[in-house]
């Protein structure tokens, strides 16, 4: 069974999403999940960040980033694993990321 944490749902701005604290099963640290992004149109560059304080003040890593897109119609992901908190960031100059989200098969 496959369940999934949205971080963020149709951005049309660049934006750094909302801190999620990874404390609810099958989200827990050290546990891997799957970083998803599906985009319309969309230039620019998404990255889920992760933090073991939840501060996002210059601590925060980089687990998984799209690169630099021009205006891409499909989904792009990867592994990562979690830390205390994850949030994405998305620096926009067209189209929509409609979602970005994780998915753990536990």
């Amino acid at each position: 069974m496959l369940n999934e944490l949205v971080l963020q749902t149709a951005i049309v701005a660049t934006a750094d999403g909302v801190a999620h604290e990874n404390n609810v099963s099958p989200f827990f640290p050290r546990h891997k999940v799957i970083a998803r992004v599906d985009m319309s149109g969309f230039s620019g560059t998404v990255l889920v960040e992760g933090s073991d304080t939840g501060l996002f003040a210059g601590e925060e890593t980089t687990l998984f980033t799209t690169g630099a897109q021009t205006t891409e119609d499909r989904p792009l992901q990867g592994e990562i694993t979690l830390p205390n908190y994850v949030r994405s960031t998305v620096t926009r100059s067209a189209g929509t990321v409609d979602f970005v989200k994780l998915i753990s098969g536990n």
